[in-house]
């Protein structure tokens, strides 16, 4: 799952809402580090507190992941994604066997699903930024020292840039979704995908709104 997916039902709770994007920071700043539900398991925070909201957001990010990732709906979704963008590839790209298409409909169906909770929640976006200029980026980077993990302190200098930078309204046009699906190409090292890929963007994009009852369903979601 992707930032807004993790957070758009914590816009009220800056700290949990920060949690919930922390794992995906640190795999911009410092991809070694990995956050695990062992090392939040030593947090002591007093309950209420920014830490503790924090922790439970991280651990949110962590549970919403491990359960997403196995559901029959992802599984169907992110395969789809990954053959229609596969088929793109290998008409359209002069080296396709250096693209990893498995990957890609992973990321697809993650970048995509936030384009469609974005579009149905617009309003929550605009919340979602509020809520994460009002916290502390050095209290963060400290927080990593209470869950036995050295301090991050690339944190307080990139937490102001991705706010500021506000990505997420780039997902709601192909063009911009393009330019952000390219800089995680990479970030892991793949090749970029050209111009004419806002086509399966734009494919893909009614796939998933199509789905999105299934790949969050209320049961586990509520009406977020």
């Amino acid at each position: 799952m992707n930032y807004f997916a993790h957070g758009v039902r914590f816009v009220e709770d800056p700290y949990r809402l920060a949690g919930t994007a922390l794992p995906d920071w640190l795999a911009v700043v410092r991809r070694r580090v990995r956050i695990r539900q062992r090392h939040l398991s030593r947090c002591s925070a007093g309950p209420g507190t920014p830490l503790q909201r924090l922790t439970e957001g991280v651990r949110q990010h962590l549970d919403d992941d491990d359960w997403f990732h196995r559901t029959e709906a992802f599984l169907v979704v992110s395969s789809r994604l990954g053959r229609i963008a596969a088929e793109f590839v290998d008409a359209h790209m002069p080296d396709p066997d250096r693209v990893r298409c498995g990957f890609l409909g992973h990321l697809l169906t993650e970048m995509l699903l936030d384009s469609v909770l974005i579009e149905r929640f617009p309003q929550r976006l605009e919340e979602y930024y509020r809520a994460l200029r009002t916290v502390d980026p050095c209290l963060i980077r400290d927080a990593f020292m209470h869950w036995g993990l050295p301090p991050v302190f690339e944190l307080p200098a990139w937490i102001p840039i991705f706010v500021s930078e506000a990505i997420l309204y780039d997902y709601l046009e192909p063009h911009t979704l393009l330019y952000r699906i390219n800089q995680v190409m990479r970030r892991v090292r793949q090749p970029k995908l050209p111009g004419g890929f806002v086509e399966i963007l734009q494919r893909g994009r009614l796939i998933v709104a199509d789905q999105l009852d299934r790949l969050l369903p209320a049961s586990r979601w509520g009406e977020a």
